[in-house]
C-alpha cells in the first residue's frame, strides 16, 4: 500500500463488547468494504436461524443449542449494525456535501419552445 491512510476506529456497539471497548472497527473504510463486512454478518446469523429452524425439538432436548445460536447472531448482528451505521454517516456526509456543493449552481430549465428555437 503506497499511498497512506487515514483510519478511523470506532468502537463496535455495546452488545458486541464485554463491558468496556475492545472490539473495533474502521469506519473511515470504503464503504463497500464496510457493506462487505456487515453483510458477511449477517448472512452467518441469517445461515444459522435457517439451520436452527430445520432442527427438531427431540434434537434440542437437554441441549444448549438454541440459547448459544441466539447468542452469537445476535453478537454479528450487532457488529453488522455498527458498521452499516457507518456506512450510514458516510452517506449522509456524501449527501451533504453534493447539496453544499451544488446550492449555488442553479441552473434554468430550458423549454421544449426555447430549444427549437436556439
Amino acid at each position: 500500500m503506497s499511498e497512506q491512510t487515514t483510519r478511523v476506529l470506532k468502537a463496535l456497539p455495546s452488545d458486541s463488547q464485554s463491558g468496556c471497548d475492545v472490539l473495533f472497527f474502521d469506519s473511515a473504510a470504503r464503504q463497500t468494504d464496510l457493506w462487505e463486512c456487515a453483510n458477511l454478518r449477517l448472512s452467518a446469523a441469517e445461515a444459522m436461524l435457517r439451520e436452527l429452524a430445520t432442527c427438531t425439538d427431540s434434537g434440542l432436548e437437554g441441549s444448549n443449542a438454541m440459547p448459544a445460536v441466539a447468542e452469537v447472531c445476535a453478537l454479528l448482528m450487532s457488529d453488522a449494525r455498527g458498521m452499516l451505521a457507518a456506512i450510514g454517516q458516510h452517506l449522509i456526509k456524501q449527501e451533504v456535501a453534493a447539496i453544499n456543493g451544488t446550492a449555488l449552481k442553479v441552473v434554468p430549465l430550458k423549454s421544449p419552445q426555447s430549444e427549437g428555437d436556439a
